[in-house]
């Protein structure tokens, strides 16, 4: 069932985003996206690459957050999906804000100005927080494999990273559960707040 919601919630975002801009669909989803993704594609008219890029290369200090250095704390989440015909990822950090990119160039930016927005990113953040052991540093960020979702977890000692089978999402095999419903509230509460 979570998987079902997760894939909706997905489904929903790239709908409307893919009809508001007015796009072709297939012209418009980045190939090869599927590489490690650390250094950015050079490619104007979809910023994907780019912002997914940016979101995981945010630091403590560039949200302003002094952390304990005796501690391993999670500042920040990036979940990417496999959409089967491209990627959607979001990106939720300690101060609340949050983001939604879609690998056909599309999004929601800005969430931090919305209350229940910054209320689900954090604890969206508070939840991986629970989960780091349970992840395995990482220099690397590629998207994930197909019919997979991926968890980076931004930490003050570097960047964690998890994966779930979609097809495990919502049943007693995933204890990625609590994690995926803290995500899908940040989804929700995104599309609810462009929609006021």
């Amino acid at each position: 069932m979570k998987m079902l919601y997760l894939a909706a919630i997905f489904s929903v975002c790239w709908a409307h985003y893919y009809s508001a801009r007015g796009q072709n669909f297939s012209r418009n989803i980045t190939t090869g996206i599927a590489q490690d993704t650390s250094l950015p594609a050079q490619n104007k008219s979809n910023p994907y690459a780019g912002l997914r890029h940016l979101a995981l290369s945010v630091t403590p200090e560039k949200l302003h957050l002094s952390l304990p250095v005796d501690q391993t704390i999670v500042y920040g989440v990036l979940m990417d999906m496999d959409m089967g015909t491209g990627f959607g990822s979001f990106a939720s950090f300690q101060t609340g804000d949050a983001s939604f990119y879609l690998s056909n160039g599309s999004g929601i930016m800005g969430g931090v100005t919305d209350q229940n927005v910054r209320d689900a990113a954090k604890k969206f953040v508070a939840t991986a927080q629970t989960y780091i052991d349970k992840t395995s540093k990482t220099e690397y960020t590629p998207l994930p494999r197909k019919n997979y979702v991926g968890f980076y977890f931004l930490t003050n000692k570097g960047l964690f990273f998890a994966d779930e089978k979609l097809d495990n999402i919502g049943t007693a095999a995933s204890i990625w559960a609590p994690l995926i419903d803290a995500g899908n509230k940040v989804a929700n509460e995104l599309i609810k707040s462009k929609k006021k």
